[in-house]
């Protein structure tokens, strides 16, 4: 198992776990995204198998490490720079299909261009449905049928920003004016899709910087999203209330967790304060 979450107490069942945040684990990088762990992975994997290129995944680790916000800094930002290099190169045929149908310029992809074209589009079949079309894109290497998955990510991703408007309205609706905002924004609902609330939580954080979790409720039990600002560390502030919650995990800026409906209000009143 690769991660690169802070992991609770008791681990996984498994011959290896490989994540930089054990606590037994001596990596300098704390900050690796998931796709960088694995791509460590395939570094020593390839000193017993000659024919396995870590250079060869340099684009999809570049995509994967902006994409998971993690910051840009020493080892990350290294790997970002080597996998924008190789991105610019345009080898994987379904990442090229899906630049052009994004409208960006093949040999000019940037960082920014990562998190506001690439990722998105990427994500949208993983938040509304499933995922497979994402990796079925990413690895095919028909041209005609990578130009076919990237019209439908387009779409995908249009139904996606639709549906985050919508969360974001709604919420916008039930917050106070900007003066007498919390501390910490807290929002659930029936209506708001599971697979869109990280991103509207999201939006919030960056628009009044404020920590803000943002749920679904699904009967008696709510899964909600939480994304967070410098200063506030939101996993140890779930951590604080482990005893209300069902699940929970994630690192200091971006969480997610489970919790009985019934415990909501509770919550929320905690984390305020």
């Amino acid at each position: 198992l690769t991660d690169h979450h802070l992991p609770n107490k008791s681990l996984p069942r498994a011959d290896v776990i490989l994540n930089p945040n054990r606590r037994d684990d001596p990596y300098p990088n704390k900050d690796l995204a998931g796709v960088g762990v694995a791509y460590k992975l395939v570094e020593k994997l390839s000193s017993h198998f000659p024919d396995l290129e870590p250079d060869n995944y340099l684009d999809l680790v570049a995509i994967g490490t902006v994409g998971d916000v993690v910051p840009l800094l020493g080892e990350n930002r290294f790997l970002v720079s080597r996998g924008l290099s190789r991105l610019n190169q345009n080898r994987r045929q379904g990442l090229l299909s899906l630049l052009l149908a994004a409208g960006l310029t093949p040999t000019k992809v940037s960082a920014a261009d990562i998190a506001y074209q690439i990722s998105p589009r990427l994500n949208a079949p993983g938040r509304l449905d499933s995922a497979d079309l994402s990796l079925e894109l990413i690895i095919n290497p028909d041209p005609q049928q990578t130009g076919y998955l990237a019209q439908k990510l387009e779409i995908l991703n249009q139904r996606r920003k639709e549906k985050t408007a919508r969360v974001i309205n709604a919420v916008s609706k039930k917050l106070p004016e900007k003066s007498s905002l919390p501390p910490l924004l807290f929002a659930a609902d029936e209506t708001y899709h599971p697979g869109i609330v990280g991103i509207a939580a999201g939006h919030f954080t960056d628009r009044y910087h404020r920590p803000t979790i943002i749920g679904t409720i699904q009967g008696p039990v709510t899964t909600a999203s939480c994304r967070s600002i410098p200063g506030f560390n939101i996993l140890e502030a779930l951590h604080r209330f482990q005893d209300h919650l069902i699940q929970y995990g994630g690192h200091s800026k971006a969480a997610g967790f489970n919790t009985p409906t019934a415990t909501l209000a509770l919550l929320e009143s905690g984390l305020i304060e």
